[in-house]
């Protein structure tokens, strides 16, 4: 998952400096871990039903600048996936299906690096940062 924008910004400094400028920000979200699949076919072979089960670890990065400073956080946890699809076959080679995609996690602390310098934070729970994902997506599908 990414995600990117560039937007007009002010910035209010703890010494009361107000800067104007743009903000770029670039988020990504990534998952890797092992993931259990099971595949069920209907006896007659016109419905298949497919799974995907997967705990792993969750990333997140948050690149953002400002001007000509940038500020990297960054946070990874245990997350979860899960996907499952259904498709009805019309004909043996074309079919129409669903599928619903989830992932999940929640970072509960954090490293922020800018330049040379780098701290890592432990969030309250009200500060936790939740990383979710649900993809729904209708299939047409030719096989050749």
């Amino acid at each position: 998952m990414h995600g990117s924008s560039a937007d007009a910004a002010t910035i209010i400094y703890d010494n009361g400096t107000t800067v104007d400028g743009v903000l770029n920000e670039s988020v990504n979200i990534s998952f890797f871990g092992p993931v259990y699949s099971g595949r069920a076919v209907s006896r007659n072979g016109k419905h298949l039903f497919v799974d995907n089960v997967g705990v792993g670890l969750i990333m997140y990065n948050d690149r953002a600048t400002f001007n000509n400073e940038t500020v990297t956080i960054m946070g990874q946890n245990i997350g979860t996936t899960l996907d499952l699809n259904y498709s009805y076959f019309i004909k043996d080679n074309f079919s129409l299906g669903a599928d619903v995609s989830f992932t999940s996690g929640i970072i509960r602390r954090v490293t922020a690096k800018s330049g040379y310098n780098s701290a890592t934070y432990d969030l309250d729970e009200s500060q936790f940062e939740g990383l979710v994902h649900l993809g729904i997506s209708a299939q047409l599908v030719y096989t050749f």
